[in-house]
């Protein structure tokens, strides 16, 4: 459970936590406990607390990219392996009926070119997050989603 909220949270690869934290407060993890703690992304919008494992826990200012469900800007990224934001997407669905970035994105994927344990806050693919913005968008409401549609990335990606 998050130190700080109480919210038990979504298991992330370790991978996602080494790429993601800042160099800094990642030495000190290190130095603590190592990399692999079985770390968590802390599922409560509010808190200010990005992962947490086995008594540690690494704040939002702590990392390089902010989890999509701990911002509210339209600014923010919903992809972050090809850097979309949601204002970007929720344009681009408007504009075009359907969303061309999720196509694209979509067929990104498939060919290999995603590094979602890597690079995505969560550790795992956007698709789910890129569809509630479209959805949203185009006013078919939210279903909150967090899946990964139709396995369209990789292995490493869910």
């Amino acid at each position: 459970m998050c130190p700080r909220c109480g919210a038990s949270g979504r298991a992330v690869p370790d991978a996602t936590v080494a790429a993601l934290v800042v160099s800094d407060r990642m030495g000190e993890i290190v130095d603590a406990q190592g990399v692999s703690a079985g770390w968590r992304l802390c599922s409560s919008p509010g808190c200010e607390v990005a992962y947490f494992a086995a008594g540690e826990a690494i704040a939002l200012a702590d990392v390089t990219a902010v989890p999509f469900h701990k911002s509210g800007d339209p600014a923010r990224l919903v992809c972050f392996c090809f850097g979309h934001s949601v204002a970007a997407v929720e344009a681009d669905a408007r504009a075009h009926g359907v969303s061309q970035i999720q196509a694209a994105i979509k067929a990104a994927c498939r060919a290999g070119h995603d590094d979602c344990e890597r690079k995505s806050p969560h550790g795992r693919c956007c698709l789910g997050h890129v569809g509630q913005v479209v959805k949203g968008a185009l006013g078919a409401g939210d279903d909150a989603s967090d899946g990964d549609p139709k396995g369209c990335c990789g292995p490493g990606s869910r």
